[in-house]
């Protein structure tokens, strides 16, 4: 018996041995495994993919080890092992979700959308409701055009899981670009209040804010976007043009600028950035930019589109003859482009080649019978006579088109001004309100902050200010500015300057909002910094100005005339840097002056011009600061009424040649006679000589003005 016992003792102690083994070989396997996460979790995906393998000879049909090994694979690159992986996987279990997943996003990466579809559509045929599936297949049908199914792909997401991330920002990103902005912001507002650090998530929700009209709360979100943002130059520009379309220049200039010192050499960014100095009114960086830009690109076509922004800054500049030039380059270059057209024909109009500029927009129309800002320059270049006429057809026809909003608003314009030459008001009217509605609904105007920086102003230069300053910063007479509301004849009046024989214009220059802009990018706040200025900073700005105010003047003029209607907000400024300059503020009716500023489209600068209540609390707003000006200012301003110069344009010349130290030149009243460049939108006008077809021009259309009429009569 003890042998057989003996015996039996052996095996029983050979089974425990070989338990023994196989609990440690399962101890191995699983520290393995777990060794392999770690080295993942480092970052050290070679030694966890040598780990999982060293389990998988062990376990050769683990799903989970087969299916992370995929992974690893995929993240190196090996994308075509990792998918033999994933297909054992499925292979021993079709319904391994995390397996089919892994494997439609190893298909993506290969580009093969249609057998990644495939994937996760087997997957939802066992999991219906996998998020992650139907998000990820809502972003194929997006990629393949189907966006009304990648919608309710997302939206079906969103109905199982209202916080998930990943489906919330595709969903905002998809109505973004459908034009659904309101959509787009509601649904990116969502995601943000989960994922709360992703700039460009921010930067899409400023740009949906943006569209909804809601630009205080997208110049906000652009501005997380921008405390967040990493060094990705496509990041800098996308910000760039963002700020560029909410009119933040200084904003725009950051971020462009932020690019150009990450791709100093990239054509686009010069681009971008040579349009944010024009805007910040640095003409001279702008062109500097725009040439720097010129010398990188290669690519014909961006080539044109910076030969055609050059011509834009020239005609800035006033260089009238070189944007002509750019813009010849411009059509060499790109001879369909009907914006280059229709540029080319204003340099024609600033130069008063009617016949040519009008030749110039016909071909930009022929080019893009849907272009409205062409439509609007060819129906400001001519007196319609009858709306059975080519030009207001053709305008009719194109608004019967499915036309952009912005060129809807041109076209508009362009309508009201056929209509009123043909004295159909009512029409003309309606026109106008439609066009000056789609403005207003993208710009509206913050008509409380600048009544606040109105007050401010007043406060900074009140009567105090001048009696305290003493020795004057710069004695120049040379100086003209002529402020007003636009409309109101400044252009008339710089015309009649010009003509003169010891006389010129220098048209809008927007050298002294350049200061203040300068000004403010350094630190200061203005107004209220301009007191504490160091008289020696105050002198250069001085000398700055003057530079650019005698550019292709000729040194033989006694006074030069800057007529930027706008320098009425800097009055102060002026009058500190130039107590002898002359100061001509000119007035028209303010009716007459509010429905000329209605009936326009100004490039920049009036977005308070484009709602007829906000328009008259702005007229009033500068009538307040403009009688301030005239009881503080060491000089007062000279005033010169449009209707009383239009009924007796001699008296009001001599008395405007007297108060400039000016002796009577006959030439200022045969002004329409001189052949010097005109920018402005009175170009046509001040060609003529002097006609009162303009003087109570509204009362043709009393009957629309009670919202006008309101806020005129309400204190400013």
């Amino acid at each position: 018996m003890a042998p057989g016992r003996i015996r039996n003792g052996n095996r029983m102690a050979r089974k425990r041995q070989r338990a023994a083994r196989t609990e440690r070989q399962s101890f191995d396997l699983q520290a393995a495994f777990r060794q392999a996460g770690e080295a993942f979790n480092a970052g050290q995906l070679p030694r966890a993919e040598s780990l999982l393998k060293k389990v998988l000879r062990q376990q050769p049909e683990s799903l989970v080890v087969l299916n992370n090994l995929g992974f690893i694979q995929h993240l190196q690159g090996r994308t075509t092992e990792a998918i033999g992986c994933y297909q054992r996987v499925l292979d021993i279990d079709p319904r391994h979700a995390g397996a089919r997943f892994n494997m439609a996003k190893a298909f993506i990466a290969l580009d093969r959308s249609s057998e990644a579809q495939e994937q996760l559509r087997l997957l939802l045929q066992h999991e219906p409701t996998n998020a992650e599936a139907l998000n990820e297949l809502g972003n194929l049908r997006h990629a393949a055009g189907y966006v009304n199914e990648a919608r309710e792909l997302y939206c079906d997401v969103l109905a199982r899981e209202p916080n998930h991330p990943h489906a919330l920002l595709n969903l905002g990103e998809l109505s973004r670009a459908q034009g659904d902005f309101e959509k787009a912001a509601q649904t990116l507002r969502r995601y943000l209040d989960v994922e709360t650090g992703d700039e460009q998530a921010w930067l899409s929700y400023g740009e949906a804010l943006l569209g909804s009209g809601v630009a205080d709360e997208a110049s906000a979100a652009f501005g997380r976007a921008a405390e967040l943002a990493s060094d990705e130059v496509a990041f800098w520009v996308r910000l760039g043009e963002a700020w560029l379309h909410t009119r933040n220049w200084r904003g725009a200039l950051h971020a462009y600028q932020r690019a150009r010192r990450l791709a100093p050499q990239d054509p686009t960014v010069s681009l971008g950035l040579a349009r944010a100095c024009l805007e910040a009114g640095e003409l001279e960086a702008a062109e500097c930019s725009v040439a720097d830009a010129s010398l990188d690109s290669h690519e014909p076509l961006q080539r044109a589109e910076l030969l055609n922004l050059l011509g834009v800054v020239r005609l800035a500049r006033q260089d009238v003859q070189g944007a002509e030039q750019a813009f010849i380059e411009t059509l060499q270059a790109q001879p369909n482009s009907a914006l280059a057209r229709s540029n080319f024909g204003l340099a024609l109009a600033a130069q008063g080649r009617r016949d040519e500029a009008q030749a110039a927009f016909r071909q930009a129309i022929e080019l893009d019978a849907d272009f409205g800002e062409a439509y609007r320059n060819l129906s400001h270049s001519q007196h319609c006579e009858s709306l059975d006429s080519e030009l207001p057809r053709s305008i009719a026809a194109a608004l019967q088109r499915d036309t952009s909003e912005m060129s809807r608003m041109h076209l508009h314009f362009a309508m009201g001004k056929q209509s009123d030459d043909c004295g159909a008001h009512d029409q003309a009217f309606t026109h106008y309100v439609r066009a000056n509605a789609i403005h207003f609904r993208r710009f509206p105007f913050d008509l409380a902050a600048f009544r606040r920086h109105v007050d401010r102003i007043r406060w900074t230069f009140g009567c105090d200010y001048f009696a305290n300053r003493t020795a004057p910063v710069n004695t120049s007479r040379l100086p003209v500015f002529v402020v007003g509301m636009p409309r109101s004849g400044t252009t008339l009046i710089e015309q009649v300057i010009g003509s003169h024989r010891q006389g010129a214009g220098r048209s809008e220059l927007r050298k002294i909002e350049q200061l203040v802009f300068r000004l403010e990018s350094d630190g200061g706040v203005y107004p209220e910094s301009v007191p504490e200025l160091p008289y020696t900073q105050l002198q250069v700005m001085a000398r700055d100005y003057l530079t650019e105010l005698q550019q292709a003047s000729g040194n033989d003029c006694a006074r030069i005339v800057d007529k930027m209607p706008f320098n009425f907000l800097h009055l102060g400024l002026i009058a500190t840097l130039f107590p002898n300059a002359g100061i001509v503020h000119c007035r028209r009716d303010p009716l007459d002056t509010c429905l000329s500023n209605y009936f326009q489209y100004f490039s920049a600068g009036a977005d308070y011009s484009y709602d007829l209540a906000t328009l008259g609390r702005y007229y009033r707003a500068y009538e307040r600061l403009m009688s301030h000006w005239q009881e503080t200012l060491p000089r007062a301003p000279l005033k010169i009424n449009y209707e009383a110069f239009v009924e007796d344009a001699e008296s009001q010349t001599r008395i405007l040649l007297d108060y400039l130290d000016l002796p009577w030149d006959p030439a200022c009243l045969a002004f329409h006679e001189s052949p010097r460049n005109v920018l402005t939108l009175s170009a046509w006008q001040v060609r003529r000589p002097l006609y009162k077809t303009a003087m109570q021009r509204s009362r043709h259309y009393q009957a629309f003005l009670a919202p006008l009429c309101a806020a005129l009569e309400e204190s400013g």
